[in-house]
């Protein structure tokens, strides 16, 4: 849905964010999980979502928009009429069909190499995740197949908890069975500091 939307929190109504977008509830999805890693490239939403917390989020559209092209006029005509406090440029602009220049991608590459994120921060990204879509028809290699056979058979120690299996730490945290296995084989090895051990 393509709309203009807005975000703020429960008990702080004086400050808010105006933004577009041609997908709302992937781009709501977008910044929850930036807030929950705190990566978000807003700082001020950001401090605001660290002090305020999750439970006090709220996001909701303000305008329902039938092209593409009306977007940012239809942002900044709410940008200059609700003079939201939290938007850091006050002009609205669009990425849309935007690419990084090879260049521009080494930069963003330096300034991200050797950060790394509390567990905490990992365990809300991966919670952020949870419903959201798996790449479903992906073909796996012969040497993840076996990967995965093995890690099928292994016991897993989490947060100081014993499950049997992968499989019983996806029903008992509420995270797709997916998205673990995805988070422990990526080249980030077990960031959620997942112990396999046994057969």
């Amino acid at each position: 849905m393509m709309c203009i939307y807005k975000i703020y929190f429960k008990s702080n109504l004086f400050d808010f964010y105006i933004g577009s977008t041609i997908d709302y509830k992937k781009r709501i999805s977008r910044h929850k999980y930036q807030l929950n890693t705190n990566k978000h490239n807003n700082t001020y939403l950001q401090n605001l979502y660290n002090k305020r917390g999750k439970s006090e989020f709220i996001s909701e559209i303000i305008e329902e928009v039938k092209t593409s092209t009306m977007l940012i006029e239809r942002e900044q005509y709410y940008i200059d009429e609700l003079k939201p406090t939290i938007n850091i440029l006050k002009k609205a602009y669009s990425t849309l069909n935007y690419r990084h220049t090879n260049d521009a991608k080494e930069k963003i590459k330096k300034a991200n190499k050797g950060r790394k994120m509390t567990e905490e921060q990992i365990r809300k990204g991966v919670l952020a995740r949870v419903g959201q879509k798996t790449c479903k028809g992906c073909k796996r290699t012969d040497a993840q197949k076996q990967h995965l056979s093995k890690i099928k058979k292994k016991k897993v120690l989490y947060m100081n908890k014993v499950y049997e299996s992968l499989e019983d730490l996806s029903i008992d945290t509420n995270i797709k069975y997916q998205t673990l296995y995805a988070m422990i084989t990526n080249r980030n090895t077990n960031k959620l500091n997942i112990i396999f051990y046994g057969a």
